[in-house]
Order: C-alpha cells, then sequence, then structure tokens
C-alpha cells in the first residue's frame, strides 16, 4: 500500500512537471515559429539576391573576355547589385524585425525592459541562450521518445530531429560550415536555415499540441454541423 501511495505520488509530481514544461517550451516555440517565418522571407532575399550578382558579374565578365571595356557603369551596376547582398546579409546581424516592432509598442506604453528585446541580434542574448539548448533538448527527446504513437510518432521523430538540428546550426553552423570548406555565402546562410527549420518544428509540435487538447471537441462541432447540414438539406427535399 505505502509502494502504491509513493508511486502514485511520483506520477504526479511527473505530470505537473510535463506540464511546467509545456508551460515554458510553447511559448518559445511561439517565438521559433515568428522568427522562422522572418527567416524564411530573409533567406529567399539572399537567394534572390545571389542570382542578381551572379547576372550583373556574368555581364561584366563576358563584356570583359570579348575584349570590351565594360565601361564604368557595368561596374557600378556590379557593385551596386554587390552592396544590396551585403544589405540583406546584414539583416541577421540586427534584431528581428518583429522583435523591433513588439519592442516600439513597448515603449509607447512605457513597459519596463522594451529596450531588452532590441539588445541582441538573432541567436544572441539571453533569451537565445534558454531557448536554443531547450530546442536541442526536447528536438533529442521526440527523436528518441515521440510524444505519440504509431505513424504520427514517426513525424514526432523526424520533426525532433529538424528541431535539434536547426538549433544547432542557430547556434554554431556557420563555423561548421566554414571548416567543411563551405563558400562564405553558404556558411552565412546557415544560421538563418537554422531559424527556419526551427520555425517549421515549433509550428508542427503547436499544431499537434493544440489538436491533442482540442480535437475531440473540434471533431464533435463539426459532427454536429454535418448533421445539421444533412437534416437542413432533407427538410428542403421535404418541402
Amino acid at each position: 500500500m505505502l509502494l502504491f501511495a509513493s508511486m502514485t505520488g511520483i506520477l504526479d509530481l511527473w505530470k505537473k512537471y510535463k506540464e511546467q514544461r509545456q508551460n515554458v517550451t510553447r511559448p518559445l516555440k511561439v517565438i521559433s515559429v515568428i522568427s522562422g517565418v522572418e527567416a524564411a522571407v530573409q533567406l529567399h532575399k539572399r537567394w534572390a539576391q545571389g542570382r542578381n550578382v551572379a547576372a550583373a558579374r556574368a555581364v561584366y565578365d563576358i563584356r570583359r573576355y570579348m575584349g570590351a571595356l565594360p565601361g564604368n557603369r557595368k561596374l557600378s551596376e556590379l557593385i551596386i547589385e554587390v552592396l544590396k547582398r551585403q544589405k540583406i546579409r546584414d539583416l541577421y546581424k540586427q534584431p528581428w524585425k518583429w522583435q523591433q516592432t513588439v519592442s516600439a509598442a513597448m515603449q509607447r506604453l512605457r513597459v519596463p525592459g522594451a529596450q531588452l528585446l532590441v539588445k541582441n541580434p538573432p541567436g544572441a542574448g539571453v533569451l537565445a541562450r534558454i531557448m536554443l539548448p531547450a530546442a536541442v533538448v526536447t528536438g533529442v527527446k521526440e527523436a528518441v521518445l515521440p510524444t505519440h504513437e504509431g505513424t504520427q510518432g514517426w513525424v514526432d521523430r523526424s520533426m525532433g530531429v529538424v528541431q535539434a538540428g536547426g538549433a544547432v546550426a542557430v547556434m554554431g553552423g556557420a563555423g561548421i560550415a566554414a571548416s567543411l570548406s563551405a563558400s562564405a555565402a553558404v556558411a552565412a546562410a546557415v544560421p538563418v536555415a537554422g531559424w527556419v527549420a526551427l520555425g517549421v518544428a515549433g509550428a508542427y509540435f503547436l499544431g499537434s499540441w493544440a489538436w491533442d487538447k482540442w480535437g475531440d471537441d473540434i471533431k464533435a462541432g463539426v459532427g454536429k454541423a454535418w448533421e445539421g447540414a444533412k437534416s437542413f438539406v432533407e427538410k428542403l427535399k421535404f418541402w
């Protein structure tokens, strides 16, 4: 009897721990989703501007190869495109735009600590030091011990790997890529791609949690709506 009581107490503590952990990790996942969306926009801008630079350089080099002087105009066009690319890359050295927006709103409302949101670039600061290691730990946990069973369990495992890999890419991906002889452009893009991965995994786990919590209510509501629609159609047929 005493053993049963102690086991019950341990299970209750474990349940409370899981609830507290979820209360901490869910807001962090929301942050990762918002940041991931912005990172995806930045990544696309990098890719598009990289093509513009390559095109401008190709025109400049072809004219030189054919023996024609490129002229100041072509050189200026190339320099302008290169500067645009550098400006896009420098976006990652600044706080996310959503952070800047929230910080500005907090300052208008005179909320203390508003400046802390825009103190550090992505991947730096206290919040990142908490969020990124937590993403690695919870990602590895899902990869080894998924929340669900069956097919969804395998999806949990995959998303756990994506989340852990994304966090590692943000924390040290640029250095790892550089050590593998990747180009400077690729190495600089790895942390941004890591944020995109974190956003994808965060969106999945948030959606999964919401379905687990409210899925039965949603299905019941859809069922009632379907029955009501069927009843309405039958009445129309009757008349």
